[in-house]
């Protein structure tokens, strides 16, 4: 996890997985990126396992973030099996999770 003092931003870079076995320890990763700056990119561009546990606890933080007034953004880069993935789960939106609060959802924001 890195702290981009001048932006304040935070980028956490996950690595190998994003599944249901790894879940406790990244959501307390992602929390903590949460507290330290207004903005965290979660990078998860070199993610080669993954499941909807995964995907749900992406979904979870970004939630925090947005109760928080906070901005979680996800760069995907070249991870192609990951968006494979978000469009077979159903998950690429077109408009907001929760279009009454003016909140984008997660999945309109990937970041390539």
């Amino acid at each position: 996890m890195t702290n981009d003092a001048e932006q304040d931003v935070t980028a956490i870079k996950l690595t190998n997985r994003l599944t249901i076995a790894e879940a406790a320890s990244l959501k307390a990763q992602m929390l903590r990126g949460l507290e330290q700056s207004p903005v965290v990119t979660i990078d998860i561009s070199q993610i080669d396992t993954f499941d909807v546990a995964g995907i749900q606890l992406l979904c979870a933080c970004h939630r925090q973030a947005v109760q928080n007034g906070q901005t979680m953004r996800l760069h995907v880069g070249e991870n192609r099996p990951f968006l494979d993935l978000i469009a077979q789960i159903g998950m690429e939106r077109s408009q907001g999770c929760n279009p009454q609060n003016g909140q984008d959802c997660l999945w309109q924001k990937v970041e390539n």
